[in-house]
């Protein structure tokens, strides 16, 4: 074995033993993680005691040590709308949406922030697309279902929550999701008729919406 070899070995049983640590530049991200964690502790305690003002600064803060915190920026949005900074909020909830992908409490928040701002047709958009990347999540079909009710898309609502009571069946919804579906379902099957996108035949679209 070479003199390089043996450096090596001897690094590696040492690290696997926690003689040699690893770098600091390694143990960076857990530390600014902690920190973030820490920061968002500080800032829910804020706005539980009616401080969403100043708890701004302490999620705004946490978002710059950890730019992949969800509760950071759920929480500094929740604050904005607190604030009555309601587009600040969602502004918070776009940039998130680039640096956190596809992430369901985030998405559901910028849902549940659009349809209060009167934009309920973006927000069913933007649930649409989430049950597509969470299809077995009964939460997003119970959010997409209460969108589309909204917009008056009886069909689009009832296939959601059909699709919840399967997800029941399987034991991945919980009893008040399941509960709310199944009393939605009788009065969405005698609406459905007068939504034109009840039809089940002539697109993917309808087709899925029928299923």
């Amino acid at each position: 074995m070479t003199r390089a070899s043996l450096t090596t070995y001897a690094v590696a049983i040492a690290v696997s033993l926690g003689v040699v640590t690893q770098p600091a530049h390694a143990q960076e991200p857990t530390a600014r993680a902690r920190r973030a964690e820490r920061l968002v502790r500080a800032a829910d305690a804020k706005v539980r005691a009616g401080d969403a003002g100043s708890a701004l600064g302490f999620y705004r803060e946490a978002v710059g040590v950890d730019p992949r915190n969800v509760p950071a920026y759920e929480g500094l949005a929740r604050a904005y709308v607190l604030s009555g900074r309601r587009e600040d909020a969602l502004e918070t909830l776009r940039v998130a949406s680039g640096r956190v992908p596809r992430s369901l409490p985030l998405t559901l928040l910028r849902a549940e922030i659009l349809r209060a701002a009167g934009s309920g047709a973006e927000a069913l958009a933007l649930l649409r697309a989430l049950v597509a990347w969470a299809p077995r999540d009964a939460l997003v079909h119970a959010a997409r279902a209460e969108a589309a009710r909204g917009e008056g898309a009886w069909s689009e609502a009832l296939a959601s929550y059909r699709a919840i009571v399967r997800l029941g069946e399987e034991g991945l919804a919980s009893e008040s999701t399941l509960e709310d579906a199944q009393r939605y379902i009788p009065a969405l099957a005698r609406l459905t008729p007068l939504d034109p996108a009840s039809a089940c035949t002539g697109s993917a679209v309808r087709e899925a919406l029928c299923r």
